[in-house]
């Protein structure tokens, strides 16, 4: 999470804020949520994940003044090794 909010904090375009009016505003901070998607306990861990994905991305954005990102982090296990899918959407 960490490395996160630095990487928000260095980019202002992850701090770039639509507005329902059609403008922008480009916010001086903004404390971004990682949401950790844990899949390992279903029986097909890869189908789990695309229906969490599937699922959201259909979710619409507010034009609320908060910057259009959501971040989850999937952790995926194959054989014997771990990889980590950073997801932004």
């Amino acid at each position: 999470a960490q490395a996160l909010h630095l990487l928000v904090a260095e980019n202002d375009a992850l701090r770039l804020a639509p507005l329902a009016d059609g403008r922008q505003r480009l916010l001086s901070q903004f404390a971004p949520v990682l949401q950790a998607v844990d899949a390992s306990s279903a029986v097909d861990p890869a189908q789990a994940m695309d229906a969490w994905w599937r699922d959201a991305i259909t979710r619409p954005f507010a034009f609320d003044g908060t910057p259009p990102w959501r971040f989850a982090l999937l952790p995926v296990r194959t054989c014997m090794d771990w990889r980590c899918s950073f997801t932004m959407w």
